[in-house]
């Protein structure tokens, strides 16, 4: 009997809590017919008995509650709840109906503790009838949700005698269109008290570099700290990072954060190579990895400073031509004619498909003049499926291609292989691709024997050969990197995934108790209206999940933030489309985030062809089966409790989806030998 096990790991999670002292109201929901809501927050650090509050609504200006409604319960730290319009109905989450929740966008409503006769929270002006709306500048309180900002630890709790005012309402709200009601029943609080814990104690080492024209990969041993920044600079520069502080990496040189002026972080993570684009051919750069702890960004993180020295590395001065960056000779498949990859640095030209010959160690050579049937082609429903599985536009086609340009050239017309590049997502940066037209499995390389293999190409006029050696090969998943005078070295790659860079954007997603938080910052915004925030399952459909405005204007860099409350188990994809005034659209780059809802594991039992699931699935649940490109290729209901289902799968990569009986999905990727 042959199964897998597929195993999905449960996350823990520490948090820590705001210095608040009270409740706040930390969301007003102002919509359509009835849909009025109002969010609490205890952002304190216990849990807070709600009878000693009061949830008040001052209607057409009164000066004396209209309605007073005394809460009950208890409020967790760290916990919101929802109070609602007993006809509202745009919320599916836990609310309470309260009388209080009866407004409209000219009403104060205020949040009042008994035991000190004191407001905690208002919103609005107690006493005050401002027409139709509270407004400031381009905030108002009519038709719209207006969510507390994070960085907000207190509430307002005198109410200002004069001529009407909600004098916070642009500084401590932002502000969504109407019936938007996407952040309602969880709240974030950025004000907290942070202290780094203990710096790493083993340094990075053993530093090796793969150099190219505008391009390096480096490689180290990674010290004991959590995670680690790598530096780089064209000085053999002293500067550290500060403790409490998080750099944001870009592998594009001069993009990312800087520690001290000129110093780019180019890594942070928990990694120990990173491929670094953006260089200047013949040139020596210093590259520094500062080891650190530290689980909250800008908070605790705590930096190991202390003996790290330097290394250095040049990039190739012969740069105007095509090179060959690298090969994988041993596929990670047994079927190496159609599973294996040349990648290939353009030079300062662009470079047409016809002026590419590759003449490999075995099978001849491959051109669109004068090599048969052996041509070089596009295959854009190959590139759709890379795409969808790395979960963001990784490939592209393009003849010719751009000068400076990374191509991919697959041996095969379509790979047999799962090519999966989702560790190389997000990325700003497309990588060309290019198919030999060819379906035999007998290899183009030699991945074994005695003596020595040479791949030979022709780039317009120019000719670039390597060679190397296939008793020097580690097995399924062998590179060979050359360097700009042809001498290789051999490393192992054991997903087949040739490390290509990536270039990391300040759109990121955290998991978090309440599902999974987007957080993302604009530099600039120049007459911008709004967001929608899209996700995506493994098909590449995205669907909108919620918008925020923009805040329209401005020369500084501005922070927003949303939490998907209804993330599916299994990786998550995020985009955002940002919609101009005009009507002008800009697409982010797509990140992935895995969130596990349930500990569910599954078995493919193949002398009995049955998918065993390690918890029951209920009546009414579902099972769907897709191929690796989104297709589907047969869905079930389940009509009673079952943990098995008869369900014949060939050999190959599947991806299951089940929808539980509450209507919670589960994405699981499953490989059938």
């Amino acid at each position: 009997m042959r199964h897998l096990l597929f195993l999905v790991t449960l996350f823990s999670c520490s948090f820590a809590f705001s210095q608040a002292t009270d409740l706040i109201i930390s969301e007003y929901v102002e919509g359509s017919a009835s849909n009025k809501y109002i969010e609490i927050y205890n952002g304190t650090a216990g849990s807070i008995n709600l009878t000693d509050y009061q949830l008040q609504l001052y209607a057409n200006g009164a000066a004396v509650p209209t309605n007073n409604v005394t809460l009950a319960g208890t409020l967790a730290s760290g916990a919101t709840i929802v109070y609602k319009n007993s006809a509202a109905t745009i919320y599916g989450g836990a609310a309470t109906n309260n009388a209080a929740v009866n407004f409209n966008g000219d009403d104060a409503v205020a949040l009042f503790k008994i035991s000190t006769s004191s407001f905690v929270d208002i919103v609005g002006n107690i006493g005050c009838d401002p027409g139709t709306a509270w407004t400031s500048g381009a905030f108002t309180t009519l038709d719209k949700t207006i969510v507390r900002n994070a960085s907000v630890c207190s509430g307002i709790t005198v109410d200002l005698a004069t001529t009407c005012p909600f004098p916070t309402l642009a500084t401590e709200w932002t502000q969504s269109n109407v019936d938007i009601v996407a952040n309602l029943g969880s709240h974030t609080m950025t004000c907290v008290t942070c202290t780094p814990g203990a710096a790493p104690t083993t340094l990075a080492n053993t530093f090796s570099a793969t150099t190219f024209c505008t391009s390096a990969n480096i490689s180290f041993t990674a010290g004991n700290g959590a995670k680690r920044i790598a530096v780089v600079s064209t000085t053999n520069f002293a500067n550290t990072p500060v403790n409490g502080t998080a750099y944001t990496a870009n592998t594009t040189f001069g993009s990312g954060s800087t520690v001290g002026a000129g110093n780019f972080t180019v890594l942070n993570g928990t990694g120990n190579s990173v491929t670094i684009t953006g260089l200047t051919a013949n040139t020596t750069y210093f590259i520094k990895v500062f080891e650190y702890n530290g689980a909250t960004a800008n908070c605790d993180e705590s930096y190991l400073t202390v003996g790290v020295t330097s290394f250095s590395f040049t990039t190739q001065n012969n740069c105007a031509t095509p090179q060959i960056r690298s090969i994988l000779a041993d596929a990670c498949s047994s079927q190496e004619g159609i599973d294996e990859l040349v990648i290939i640095e353009n030079g300062t030209s662009p470079l047409a498909i016809s002026d590419i010959t590759l003449t490999f160690p075995s099978a001849g050579s491959f051109c669109n003049s004068g090599c048969g049937a052996n041509t070089l082609l596009n295959n854009p429903a190959y590139i759709t499926q890379l795409n969808t599985l790395a979960g963001c536009a990784l490939f592209q086609y393009a003849d010719p291609i751009p000068a400076g340009a990374i191509i991919v050239v697959f041996t095969g017309l379509t790979p047999s292989y799962v090519f999966d590049y989702s560790t190389q997502c997000p990325s700003a940066t497309a990588y060309y691709a290019v198919f030999c037209n060819n379906a035999s499995t007998v290899g183009r390389f030699a991945n074994s024997g005695v003596g020595t293999r040479t791949l030979d190409a022709v780039f317009g006029v120019t000719n670039e050969s390597v060679t190397y050696t296939p008793n020097s090969l580690l097995g399924d998943g062998s590179f060979v990197d050359f360097d700009a005078a042809g001498n290789p070295t051999y490393r192992q790659e054991l997903n087949c995934i040739y490390p290509l860079g990536v270039e990391w954007s300040s759109f990121e997603g955290t998991t978090v108790t309440e599902g999974i938080r987007l957080d993302w910052q604009t530099e600039s915004e120049k007459d911008a209206d709004y967001f929608n925030i899209q996700h995506s399952d493994y098909t590449g459909d995205f669907q909108s999940i919620g918008t925020l405005d923009c805040i329209g204007n401005s020369t500084v860099a501005t922070d927003y933030t949303f939490t998907d409350r209804s993330p599916a188990s299994g990786i998550n994809y995020y985009r955002l489309k940002q919609v101009d005034l005009n009507g002008e659209i800009d697409y982010s780059s797509t990140i992935a985030v895995n969130y596990e809802r349930e500990d569910l594991a599954v078995y493919y039992l193949e002398n009995q062809q049955q998918l065993v699931f390690s918890k029951a699935l209920k009546a009414g649940s579902t099972v769907a089966i897709y191929q690796t490109n989104g297709s589907k290729v047969t869905s079930l209901t389940i009509g009673e409790t079952t943990s098995s289902v008869y369900l014949p799968l060939a050999a190959g990569i599947w991806l299951i989806e089940t929808v539980d009986s509450t209507g919670h999905p589960s994405h699981i990727k499953l490989m059938v030998h």
